[in-house]
């Protein structure tokens, strides 16, 4: 079965509810590990600090900012996910020249993952136009299985 599962996470109730499936994969694979991503876009955390703005951190200050609090919630998620019944490992994967969907797809590939399990929220209409999603693209370039699991919220 799945020996090397992999979960991204964010702070969204999505991400939280995801967490009961990858427990349950989890206990169905004896010796399974499990790896949990969160995934930090540092062109965007760090767009619009500029010289002439006043009052404004520092670019370092703000890539620190976005850092710490990509720990924070991965933290966050051990903590749930270890209360689910899993111990899992963390990797903070910081992006500058790619989207979210293909870091994920890229880290999958790379841990050599046998299946990543992921929230979506399931928007469609012109949010999902506009916005686009994350899950989606993932679903679209992973040579992995992927599990989606709605969000409940």
């Amino acid at each position: 079965m799945y020996q090397r599962i992999l979960v991204p996470v964010d702070s969204t109730s999505t991400s939280q509810s995801m967490l009961g499936e990858a427990a349950r994969l989890a206990t169905l694979c004896p010796g399974a590990t499990v790896r949990m991503v969160h995934v930090i876009d540092m062109v965007e955390a760090t767009s619009g600090t500029n010289q002439f703005a006043t009052n404004v951190e520092s670019v370092s200050e703000r890539e620190k900012n976005i850092r710490d609090a990509g720990k924070v919630v991965l933290d966050n998620a051990a903590a749930a996910a270890r209360n689910a019944g899993f111990d899992p490992e963390l990797s903070l994967v910081e992006v500058w020249d790619k989207s979210m969907p293909d870091a994920i797809v890229d880290e999958a590939k790379n841990w050599g993952a046998d299946i990543i399990i992921m929230g979506t929220h399931g928007y469609g209409g012109l949010y999902h136009l506009l916005m686009g999603s994350v899950a989606e693209g993932v679903l679209r370039h992973a040579k992995a299985p992927v599990l989606l699991v709605h969000s409940r919220t």
